[in-house]
C-alpha cells in the first residue's frame, strides 16, 4: 500500500545522514492522524487510513526528490527489498540481514533475541546471535572455520566490553567455528 509522504527537504535537515534513496528501508512511529516520528523527531506526514497512533510502521522509498518523500508501508516481509549495503572503509560495502524473533512464552522460554548475518568482505559470513537474559547480554559468533574464526575469536574481548559499556549489562561473547557444508563431483 502506498501512502505515507513526506517533506523530504525538512526530513534531510532534521537527519541529513539518513540516505534517502529509491529501495532504502524506514521505521518510524505514527504519532497521530497527521504526523510520525523517524529516529525520534516529529514529521508532519500524509498518512493512510488504516494505520493509528502508536502503530510502528516499516517503510519503503518509493520516490525520493528534493522535495517529496513517497513512502511504501511494507505489510508482508516478503514484500520487503533485500539486504541495504553499508558503506565500509575502502569504497567496499556490506551486507546485513536482520531476523527478531519474539521469545515465546512460558517456563524455559528463550530470552529476547537478534539474530544477524553479516557478510563481510574479508571474513565471509559472520552469524551473530544477540539475547538478552535478566541482568546480562551474551553475543553467539559463528565464522567459517580457519582465519575467519581465529580473526572473530581475537576480537571477542574487544566486543565483550563494548557491549557491556553499550548496555550496561554483563556480557559475554563466544566465538565458534561454523564448517559450512561443500559439494565435490568425481
Amino acid at each position: 500500500m502506498l501512502g505515507v509522504q513526506l517533506d523530504a527537504l525538512l526530513l534531510r535537515g532534521q537527519l541529513p545522514d539518513l540516505m534517502l534513496r529509491p529501495g532504502g528501508m524506514l521505521a518510524a512511529r505514527v504519532v497521530d492522524r497527521a504526523s510520525i516520528s523517524i529516529a525520534g523527531i516529529v514529521f508532519a506526514a500524509t498518512l493512510p487510513g488504516d494505520v493509528a497512533p502508536g502503530d510502528t510502521l516499516r517503510l519503503r522509498i518509493d520516490e525520493a526528490t528534493p522535495e517529496r518523500l513517497l513512502l511504501r508501508v511494507m505489510d508482508d516481509p516478503a514484500q520487503a527489498p533485500p539486504a541495504p549495503a553499508l558503506p565500509l572503509p575502502g569504497e567496499r560495502q556490506a551486507r546485513v540481514r536482520v531476523e527478531e524473533q519474539e521469545p515465546e512464552g512460558g517456563p524455559g522460554a528463550r530470552p529476547p533475541s537478534v539474530t544477524l548475518s553479516y557478510e563481510s568482505p574479508v571474513l565471509g559470513r559472520l552469524d551473530l546471535r544477540l539475547e538478552l537474559p535478566a541482568g546480562a547480554v551474551t553475543a553467539a559468533i559463528a565464522a567459517a572455520a580457519g582465519e575467519p574464526a581465529e580473526r572473530a575469536g581475537a576480537a571477542a574481548e574487544e566486543l565483550r566490553a563494548a557491549l557491556e559499556r553499550a548496555t550496561g549489562r554483563e556480557a559475554h561473547v563466544a566465538v565458534t567455528p561454523r564448517h559450512d557444508p561443500f559439494e565435490t563431483y568425481a
